[in-house]
């Protein structure tokens, strides 16, 4: 992943913590790099979990879909995309996923059901609403990583 070449110069370049957020997908890649790299101090995966293929292949965005209804009967994709077990067993302190609860694009329910365990910030708003909470997700941002 390109980010981890970010996280490596300022890791080698600085004596700063290193925190990694992402909207949306962004938050899927930030998540990612937590299973995978794990290399920064503190992950903020904002509206996101990292099982990108349910993501893509829920119901609730199938009009984004091309062939959906071929697509969603594939099985292989929602696996592929899948963290494997090994990968789970992550510092769970260091990460703080950010949910709307109102999300349309987003399952909610989904995502709250793969970040249980984990101190996890919900708002009531939407995917394209939570930017309203930008404020908030900034102090909570900044509160985690330097107290």
């Amino acid at each position: 992943m390109a980010i981890d070449e970010v996280v490596d110069t300022h890791r080698n370049n600085s004596d700063q913590k290193i925190a990694l957020a992402g909207v949306s997908l962004g938050g899927t890649i930030a998540a990612l790099h937590y299973f995978y790299y794990n290399s920064a101090d503190y992950y903020f995966p904002i509206i996101s979990y990292p099982n990108f293929g349910e993501i893509i292949l829920d119901k609730n965005i199938k009009e984004f879909i091309t062939n959906y209804n071929k697509v969603s009967k594939n099985k292989s994709i929602q696996r592929s995309f899948r963290i494997p077990k090994e990968l789970m067993n992550k510092p769970k302190n260091k990460i703080v996923p950010i949910l709307a609860n109102s999300d349309e694009l987003i399952n909610f329910k989904n995502a709250s059901l793969f970040w249980n365990g984990y101190e996890m910030v919900n708002f009531n708003v939407g995917h394209n609403t939570i930017f309203v909470k930008m404020e908030e997700i900034r102090k909570l941002i900044l509160n985690k990583v330097f107290g």
